[in-house]
């Protein structure tokens, strides 16, 4: 049935980008509905506790004993099976929910079958009202040999909510993949570092945009590259108070390549902390990392008010070009949803 509180979350969810969500999870209530005339059988959408995948449960092992993982799989979580078996031009769309200050745990599942290439955009918030509360997740997702997919997350919490994703990707031989985490919208505590394995031959980018405003935020991205395999750790945030700290782990196979950059913006004063590391198994791998944090040349900003802008809409227009959605490798529709969300926060608050 359709309330005056669905059309406020369907409002809030399209605010984050994502107007048409194939799926919404709010809490522990799963509201399915199977898209069968959109995909034509070639995505199946499942509720994860009524699949049975023996892969389910084991990649996120690759992660270690964490109280979080140890949590979410002693709970029962709900939480989507995403199976994509054919190539989908349009994007799948799903949105977590965190209503009133509850813990909500998830468990989600995606597998991208040999040769398919497919597209999977969410988003996490909280329901109208609610500043607090607690999200703990894992998500596994495997991408088959020779296939490609765009990952892309993004976040949406109250001023006080507690995030704790965890995260692991296998991602086959020949293979493509791009994971984009975008968090420009509120305060949050948030600590995530996603775990990527690549196969032989294989590609991997990781791009975060970050807006950090009395958040309290551990982010970072682990490779794990096979031989002749390339990684890419792609890091852009605008700082103003907080705490941040941005981690980059690249460990290099045979003849691999990586390559870590993290850049900060610093508008306002805070502790921020820029963590590269790199581990080289072979001679012939070629690793590099760069880093930086600092402010605005003011040089930047006098030169774009000789042109008539304000201060304020100067700075604004750095920090737009700054956080540069081009990095994210985004399809057409998808690209002006998230260039909307830029523009929006830009708006609101820079």
């Amino acid at each position: 049935m359709i309330t005056d509180r669905t059309h406020e979350i369907l409002n809030k969810v399209a605010e984050m980008g994502l107007d048409n969500p194939s799926l919404l999870i709010e809490n522990q209530d799963l509201i399915f509905q199977m898209l069968t005339e959109t995909y034509e059988g070639r995505v199946t959408i499942k509720d994860v506790r009524a699949v049975t995948d023996d892969s389910m449960g084991r990649l996120i092992e690759e992660i270690g004993n964490d109280p979080i993982v140890r949590d979410v799989l002693n709970n029962e979580p709900a939480g989507m099976y995403v199976h994509y078996t054919e190539d989908v031009e349009l994007p799948v769309q799903s949105c977590m929910i965190v209503h009133r200050d509850r813990v909500q745990r998830l468990h989600n599942f995606i597998r991208v079958d040999e040769g398919v290439n497919a597209t999977f955009l969410t988003g996490c918030t909280v329901s109208p009202g609610t500043l607090g509360g607690e999200h703990r997740s894992i998500t596994e997702i495997v991408v088959g040999d020779n296939a490609y997919l765009n990952y892309t997350m993004i976040h949406d919490w109250g001023k006080n909510t507690k995030v704790y994703p965890r995260t692991v990707v296998h991602v086959g031989r020949n293979s493509k993949f791009v994971f984009n985490y975008i968090n420009l919208r509120r305060q949050a505590h948030l600590q995530s570092i996603p775990l990527i394995i690549a196969d032989d031959n294989s590609s991997v980018k990781s791009t975060s945009l970050l807006y950090v405003s009395g958040s309290d935020i551990d982010l970072g991205t682990e490779l794990r590259l096979g031989n002749n395999a390339s990684g890419q750790i792609v890091t852009r945030a605008v700082f103003e108070k907080g705490n941040l700290i941005v981690r980059g782990r690249i460990i290099g196979g045979h003849n691999s390549r990586g390559h870590n950059e993290c850049d900060t913006m610093m508008l306002g004063d805070g502790n921020v902390r820029a963590v590269p590391e790199l581990i080289s198994l072979y001679k012939d791998a070629e690793l590099s990392h760069e880093a930086a944090i600092g402010r605005i040349a003011e040089t930047e900003v006098e030169y774009i008010m000789t042109r008539g802008l304000t201060r304020e809409d100067a700075v604004s227009l750095i920090v737009h070009g700054f956080l540069n959605p081009g990095e994210l490798e985004l399809s057409g529709p998808i690209k002006t949803e998230v260039e909307r969300l830029l523009s929006k926060m830009g708006n609101n608050r820079f």
